[in-house]
């Protein structure tokens, strides 16, 4: 970076491509920036409700949807930009999977001496989040000074109307302990079975503590089997629920349990105490950088025994008796 570009910060065009999961592993990094860099503004190019949602979180600004014409003008090969006028950041910024192949020519002839990429290199032995951050903070001079401020920058501050719109939503939740099970994720193969989650379901009625069951657009092959079923008191399923009321439900939740997902990256960002299931060739590099979710690892999430997790999960709770009605067992 030049010394002009150090002293200055002042726009910043910040982009990640990829689900909801992808997005959050780079907001360590973003909010760095934003409490290390106070007087930069920054762009990020995002898919638009996910980055909607950061910014009215206050993480961001400002957005450039990747579904914009704008977009696909400053990161796809092909038609030029007509003018300068996409050009007025003083630095573009880019976190990458993977090498970008043909498109990193492209990106320097497009944004020249601007353009910093941060690339992950494949190594497995730590969060892919926590690589971000250290690599952003080298491009910005930033030193970090204790590995528990570093984790301070991986939590979204969640509003309190976020909080209230849940309890609203789901009125059923509210002034009990409760618990949020997210049993879906992007792919097939990351997703511990569906009946295993519902099994769990009876265990947290025994402990008299409530839960809702939340899935989203990659979910559509359980909503015939979720609308068949028949809750128990307390309980209850929400298909692809506003983001923000996502939130407001983790916030509160006593326990989260999910898969290798964009959501269990969230509620590791609200702060959520949980478990969460692992294939063994996505950890630790695409597990949440969080201490409070704790992740079961296995080569095939088939082999992962219900006692397992039950196992777990009363770990977990023992650890938060304060939340259980008084006369909880």
């Amino acid at each position: 970076m030049t010394a002009g570009l150090e002293e200055k910060k002042e726009n910043i065009l910040a982009a990640r491509f990829g689900g909801l999961g992808d997005l959050l592993i780079t907001l360590p990094s973003i909010q760095l920036i934003k409490k290390k860099r106070p007087q930069t503004q920054i762009t990020l190019v995002a898919r638009q409700s996910y980055g909607l949602f950061l910014k009215e979180a206050e993480v961001i600004e400002t957005l450039l949807p990747l579904e914009a014409h704008e977009a696909s003008l400053l990161f796809q090969a092909g038609e030029e930009i007509p003018g300068l006028k996409l050009l007025h950041y003083d630095l573009v910024l880019i976190w990458l999977n993977k090498e970008p192949a043909g498109m990193e020519a492209f990106w320097r002839r497009r944004f020249g001496e601007k353009l910093r990429l941060i690339v992950w290199p494949g190594e497995a032995d730590r969060p892919l989040a926590h690589y971000f951050l250290l690599k952003t903070a080298e491009i910005f001079n930033i030193h970090i000074n204790r590995s528990s401020e570093e984790k301070e920058y991986a939590l979204l501050t969640v509003k309190e109307k976020w909080l209230e719109k849940a309890q609203s939503h789901f009125p059923w939740l509210k002034d009990i302990p409760y618990v949020v099970l997210h049993p879906g994720s992007g792919r097939l193969i990351k997703r511990w079975k569906l009946e295993n989650f519902l099994s769990l379901i009876d265990f947290f009625v025994e402990k008299r503590i409530g839960g809702i069951v939340i899935t989203g657009p990659a979910e559509e092959s359980y909503l015939t089997l979720l609308s068949a079923c028949r809750w128990p008191d307390r309980w209850g399923w929400a298909h692809e629920p506003d983001l923000r009321i996502v939130c407001g439900l983790l916030s509160g939740a006593l326990l989260y349990i999910g898969n290798d997902s964009g959501i269990t990256h969230l509620a590791a960002s609200c702060g959520c105490s949980g478990l969460a299931f692992f294939r063994q060739e996505n950890f630790p590099a695409w597990s949440p950088w969080s201490d409070r979710i704790k992740i079961i690892v296995a080569s095939e999430l088939e082999s992962i025994e219900i006692e397992s997790a039950v196992e777990k999960i009363q770990e977990l709770l023992a650890s938060k008796k304060d939340g259980f009605p008084k006369n909880n067992g």
